[in-house]
């Protein structure tokens, strides 16, 4: 239960994030910061060398070895130190080029180092995330992180209401991030069991970095497919600080409310789950497992996209007044096509889990191709409709693909009785909130409170009666090991 609270405060101080950012910087300026965060973002993902996904894939051997784990981490981060803060200093040294070439302004090319900055802080917290991941600890992470959220909010807000910028805000960002490092850090360092007398590893390392190359090019390849290289381009190609805010604000929106309550298991629950499955060799269980992820994602993002698109309007003006505007349309788009995409996340988990992630780098880079060339050829007329068009395309065309390969390699039972159940379900609720909006006078607030209570309702009286979700899966969801499964089981009708 806590892991959720901690999960859902974190979401729910996103959007308060956005929402106080737009308002107060205006949308202009907060497309600058959007242009600042993702390239920041973008470099964290460069220098990262795969060394987060191996550490999920390789911990659970480590500790099945009873090898010495210290040393084992140690390893890990400060290799990533080592390269995060070269590119730290190669940011700071060419502040004005990242600022001229990036926001338009080599005036600005002190925020690009506050942004070196955050490469340290934010990529060092990313590496220690992982390992309270990989332990099952996500009660204590998101609690945290839900904290340090929170902080760094009522930072940057009280820095803009004394007239501060961008610059304020960036580094209210990396005053927060680095007390996140120390929480973990000590995090990790008591929960690893001290054991000098262990031995060392003894899976070779070329294994390791072999593994983490392939991932490697997997999260490059993902670059082209999720939202930073739309980001990128948009401001290199449109140069709209305006259409970036709306880019930012429809996707973050869309993918944050996809993931609200799907993020219960997220963060690497599922390749460490069905890595350390796979491991033992039982592949009847792990069928089992896609089943009951499978089930468990669209029970939650089904009716969320529906209801979602159905309100966007009213909800983007409540939001961000006349800021959300532009965003609105492609933040319906987003909402239903990635709605459909999110079974890309459980591809991608099962796939790189059961050592199939060379199907999985070849998938994302003909998809990726697919992205570039179309944002190429929409961002210049469209703006940030044209990114989310060409995000779409190639985010269905990837479902496609991605759903056969995983076919041919696992040949899982797919829920299908739960998906005709949950989409009717779905559907009708959409018609019902739709109907009941308009016949309310146009106030957002109004709409929007008694939109979201009558969503609600009919879906959750609709899945009583249709009861979509098979008993034996909620079973298996009650035996899994992460924080909050024996909760959630019990309201999918788990037995005992």
């Amino acid at each position: 239960m806590w892991n959720f609270v901690g999960k859902f405060a974190f979401m729910i101080l996103k959007y308060a994030e956005s929402i106080l950012l737009v308002r107060l910087l205006g949308a202009g300026e907060y497309g600058v910061l959007g242009e600042m965060l993702n390239t920041h973002a973008l470099i964290v993902m460069f220098v990262g060398l795969g060394l987060g996904n191996a550490l999920l894939k390789f911990l659970p051997e480590v500790r099945e070895q009873k090898s010495n784990e210290r040393e084992f981490l140690l390893r890990f981060i400060l290799l990533r130190t080592v390269f995060l803060v070269g590119a730290a200093i190669v940011v700071g040294v060419f502040g004005s080029w990242f600022a001229e070439t990036f926001v338009h302004d080599p005036t600005r090319g002190v925020l690009f180092v506050a942004a070196g900055a955050l490469i340290v802080t934010t990529g060092l917290q990313n590496i220690l995330t992982r390992v309270l991941v990989s332990r099952y600890h996500q009660k204590e992470l998101n609690l945290i992180q839900a904290g340090i959220t929170a902080a760094y909010l009522a930072l940057a807000a009280a820095v803009l209401v004394m007239g501060g910028g961008i610059l304020e805000v960036m580094l209210a960002n990396v005053a927060t991030a680095a007390v996140g490092c120390v929480v973990f850090g000590r995090q990790v360092w008591n929960r690893t069991p001290r054991m000098p007398d262990a031995p060392r590893y003894a899976t070779v390392w070329s294994r390791v970095a072999k593994y983490s190359a392939s991932l490697y090019a997997y999260d490059l390849l993902n670059l082209v497919l999720a939202n930073r290289l739309d980001i990128l381009l948009i401001g290199l190609l449109h140069k709209d600080m305006h259409e970036v805010t709306a880019y930012i604000l429809a996707y973050n929106f869309a993918t944050n409310s996809l993931s609200l309550f799907t993020k219960v298991f997220a963060e690497g629950f599922t390749l460490s789950t069905v890595a350390d499955v796979y491991a033992k060799g039982d592949m009847p269980r792990v069928r089992r497992v896609f089943s009951a992820v499978t089930e468990y994602t669209y029970l939650f993002v089904t009716p969320i996209a529906v209801g979602g698109a159905v309100l966007m309007g009213d909800l983007f003006r409540l939001m961000y007044g006349e800021a959300g505007e532009g965003a609105i349309a492609p933040a319906v788009y987003f909402l239903l096509v990635m709605g459909l995409g999110k079974y890309q996340g459980v591809t991608a988990n099962f796939l790189g889990a059961m050592d199939k992630e060379r199907a999985l780098i070849t998938s994302r880079a003909i998809f990726g191709v697919l992205n570039v060339v179309l944002n190429l050829l929409w961002i210049p007329k469209y703006g940030a409709l044209g990114a989310c068009w060409a995000t779409c395309v190639a985010t269905v065309v990837g479902v496609v693909f991605e759903a056969i390969i995983l076919h041919r390699v696992l040949r899982p039972d797919y829920p299908m009785a739960f998906w005709a159940k949950v989409g009717g379900v779905s559907l009708v609720m959409g018609a019902a909130v739709w109907g009941v909006i308009q016949a309310l006078p146009p106030i957002e607030a109004i709409r929007v409170v008694v939109g979201l209570i009558v969503g609600a309702g009919v879906y959750a009286v609709g899945v009583i009666v249709t009861k979509p979700v098979s008993p034996n899966l909620a079973d298996l969801v009650a035996s899994l090991k992460a924080p909050g499964a024996k909760t959630v089981a019990r309201l999918l009708g788990a037995k005992g």
